[in-house]
């Protein structure tokens, strides 16, 4: 879609265009009217085609180039000039996301010769309060001019550049004021004596010159604080400059900038610094830290990483060696524990063998099974097996054993048949009983 400015097509917006011609002469279809033009982007603003690829990560480039405005404006048939409050939302933006980086930096790349008093020294202290507040590091740039007003801009940065043969300063504030030439003609009515002065189509009387002449005075001496506080100069020493350009060599030299890199040289240099900075704080170093200490601090990091690594493998050998040695005096105290368990098991049902309240083969068995299925198993059984009473044991043919508790009638018919057995009565009427059973 194809971008489109608000444009004033009235007498005197197109006299300061100068346009002439048809347009220019046809005022009755202009004036009074509501129009749009079409427009490209790049005339909108300044940063669409300027801005250089590296404005993106942790160096974000905001661009300045030609007159600044208080306010940016779309020009008739003359493209757009910047102003402070567009330089400040681009300035902001960028402050944002570079603070989203570590070592995040924002390069301020200048080409101007400066512009309106008005708004300007609000604007720039803004721009360095934001600044300030998230951290990020500002370097300001001639690319090759920041003259005046576009050199206050520049006092943004934490650094200032200007190329060798780039100019800059120009510190002061200046009116200039043409006379009208129909002015001989103009006849001025006004309520006070000071109404509508000065103006163009007046001569300059004592009093103009005075309030002008004290406009520019305090104007500069404004900017010469400005100056002052950024540099850490006095402000004399800036005003006696006598509001001078001059090169980007001489201004290094008076202390008024930094160094002389140009553009494409601070772009590197910041994107270099917040790689630095970003593993200065990886390391844990302060930002004065140098690319020697960053080295030591490396080399000893590796080696307390390494140091600790044998550590924790020296801990954990240590950590196995202790649980293996618990274990093996834990099997050793179980030991005998265990033999102590089994000889009084054993104990029990020899005991309980000799009784008679198991046989023998059931005394082997019991062993046996404690041996394969452990002691509460065993006993579980032992109770099971192990009668009340001694048991009665018969050499009978197919008799059984039975416990001596368990009632047995010796009538005369068993007690015959034992005799002709030539067996106990009594256990051969048990035998009979177990029989039953």
């Amino acid at each position: 879609m194809t971008p489109r400015v608000a444009v004033d097509l009235s007498r005197d917006a197109l006299l300061r265009a100068h346009v002439t011609g048809v347009l220019a002469a046809d005022l009755t279809l202009a004036e009074g009217g509501r129009w749009t033009l079409a427009t490209r982007a790049e005339d909108l603003s300044p940063d669409t085609n300027t801005t250089p690829p590296d404005s993106k990560g942790a160096v974000q480039v905001v661009t300045v180039r030609g007159p600044i405005d208080q306010r940016a404006t779309a020009q008739l048939c003359g493209g757009f000039t910047d102003g402070y409050d567009a330089i400040e939302a681009r300035f902001g933006a960028a402050v944002q996301k570079a603070s989203e980086h570590k070592g995040g930096r924002v390069v301020l790349a200048i080409d101007s010769p400066g512009g309106m008093v008005a708004g300007m020294l609000p604007a720039v202290r803004r721009m360095r309060r934001v600044a300030e507040s998230a951290g990020v590091r500002v370097i300001a740039v001639a690319d090759e001019q920041a003259t005046s007003a576009a050199y206050a801009l520049a006092l943004v940065g934490d650094e200032v550049h200007v190329p060798p043969h780039g100019r800059t300063a120009s510190v002061g504030s200046v009116i200039v004021r043409h006379q009208a030439t129909d002015a001989a003609g103009a006849e001025v009515f006004r309520s006070g004596d000071r109404k509508a002065r000065p103006n163009a189509v007046e001569a300059l009387d004592a009093k103009d010159r005075a309030e002008l002449q004290a406009l520019v005075d305090t104007a500069a001496a404004d900017f010469a604080a400005w100056v002052a506080e950024r540099r850490g100069m006095a402000a004399e020493d800036v005003l006696a400059l006598e509001g001078a350009a001059i090169s980007g060599a001489d201004a290094a030299r008076r202390g008024l900038t930094d160094g002389t890199f140009t553009a494409p040289e601070v772009i590197q240099m910041a994107q270099e610094q917040a790689a630095l900075d970003a593993v200065r704080e990886a390391l844990a170093l302060p930002a004065t830290a140098t690319a020697e200490m960053m080295v030591t601090k490396a080399r000893e990091g590796r080696e307390a990483l390494s140091a600790l690594s044998e550590a924790k493998a020296a801990q954990a050998n240590a950590e196995a060696a202790r649980i293996a040695l618990e274990e093996q005096t834990a099997r050793g105290r179980a030991a005998p524990e265990a033999t102590q368990k089994r000889a009084a098991f054993a104990a029990e049902v020899k005991a309980a063998c000799d009784a008679a309240t198991i046989t023998p083969p059931t005394e082997a068995k019991l062993l046996a099974h404690y041996d394969a299925h452990g002691e509460a198993s065993a006993r579980a059984t032992f109770d099971v097996v192990r009668s009340a009473g001694p048991i009665v044991r018969t050499s009978q043919p197919g008799g059984k054993d039975v416990p001596s508790d368990v009632a047995v009638a010796v009538t005369p018919s068993i007690a015959a048949r034992a005799k002709q057995l030539g067996v106990d009565p009594q256990e051969y009427a048990a035998a009979l009983v177990a029989e039953v059973k």
